[in-house]
């Protein structure tokens, strides 16, 4: 009880000036703070908030930093917390990009992370692509039967996109012979429409990529499309 108690008035006294963090743990004193971290994962009232952005959370947690565990003082009362992981950019850019590559940390994590808090388009509930662009100003809903012209280029995340585009006239109704993404941004934007999706390999063309057009394994795809009538 004198552990935690000792605990509790040494955290006292480092937010002191703040007055809305109550910590009954402590992470390392060189782990990332929340308010300077690419990325993090929360536990906030019981629900963990994967690869949070960390300017999204309430200000009272922006003090806190990886290992951090206690109560933050937030629209009038005490909540619960749980800073589990942070990742400062030399990190995010660094390590975790390394095991993206080598498929030992997923490519959605990393797309979720690298666009949370920016203005880009979470493509569909479930989905783990991303619009990181669109121009459908003077787009209209697509009628089954319609045919529509897909032109695009891709490439792969941090690469070059491939000089030719492909090109792709579809009847509108038959979905299977679009990529699920084009098909979900086409039924989401309409058309005529320009889009920039990033997705991860595996809703792409599946994780182990395809090599031989430049797109390696397990690294998310990069997609520029044009749609017309």
């Amino acid at each position: 009880m004198r552990h935690w108690l000792g605990i509790w008035l040494l955290c006292a006294g480092c937010v002191a000036d703040q007055e809305h963090l109550r910590l009954d743990r402590l992470g390392a004193p060189d782990a990332p703070l929340l308010e300077s971290a690419v990325a993090a994962v929360v536990v906030w009232e019981g629900q963990t908030d994967t690869l949070a952005a960390p300017a999204a959370l309430p200000l009272a947690l922006h003090s806190a930093r990886e290992g951090d565990a206690g109560e933050a003082f937030v629209d009038g009362q005490w909540s619960r917390f749980e800073v589990q992981r942070a990742w400062d950019s030399a990190a995010w850019y660094g390590p975790v990009w390394q095991a993206v590559q080598s498929g030992r940390f997923s490519d959605s994590l990393w797309l979720a992370g690298h666009f949370a808090g920016t203005d880009a388009t979470r493509l569909s509930v479930g989905s783990g692509c991303w619009c990181a662009a669109t121009d459908s100003a003077r787009a209209t809903p697509v009628a089954t039967g319609e045919s529509v012209r897909i032109a695009w280029q891709q490439g792969p995340w941090g690469g070059p996109l491939n000089g030719t585009p492909f090109e792709l006239a579809v009847r509108w109704g038959d979905e299977d012979q679009l990529l699920p993404p084009f098909w979900r941004a086409v039924e989401r934007w309409g058309v005529p429409a320009t889009w920039r999706l990033v997705c991860p390999a595996r809703e792409a063309f599946g994780a182990e990529g395809i090599p031989e057009r430049g797109l390696p394994p397990h690294v998310p795809v990069v997609f520029e499309v044009q749609v017309s009538r």
